[in-house]
């Protein structure tokens, strides 16, 4: 919960989520919470849902990654899945989402990245073999 100091007798007050005025307990007086505080304090019910919206988004990413490709069908369906772990992690700092998903989503992105250069590299060790069979 946000904390705001009370402007006359320097208390440190509590910020109730949703309330717009504030009164100290120890000078009685009443002062309007600013905007950012009252954002802060109303975004904190939305942490949870925006976690896992991000983790969910982001794992799906990194399973759309590890899919099965071939060299006839290509690997635009990995990148993609990388993608949807980019939006994931892009989504988890512009919402402001706790800490430790700010953390695990970009590790988790970082992972299917890996994983799809690695398979980039092998179709292109096989597409090499192929052509050095077929130039015989």
């Amino acid at each position: 919960m946000p904390k705001k100091v009370c402007p006359q007798c320097g208390v440190r007050l509590s910020v109730p989520s949703g309330s717009t005025l504030i009164k100290c307990y120890k000078c009685k007086s009443t002062f309007p919470v600013s905007d950012a505080v009252a954002a802060a304090a109303a975004g904190s019910k939305n942490a949870p849902a925006i976690a896992a919206g991000v983790i969910i988004l982001t794992v799906i990413g990194l399973i759309m990654s590890m899919q099965p490709v071939s060299l006839m069908t290509g690997s635009a369906s990995i990148w993609l899945g990388v993608a949807v772990a980019g939006v994931g992690t892009a989504l988890a700092f512009f919402l402001g989402a706790p800490t430790w998903v700010r953390i695990v989503a970009p590790i988790v992105l970082v992972i299917a990245l890996v994983n799809v250069l690695s398979v980039e590299h092998q179709m292109s060790l096989r597409r090499d073999n192929i052509s050095r069979t077929l130039n015989r």
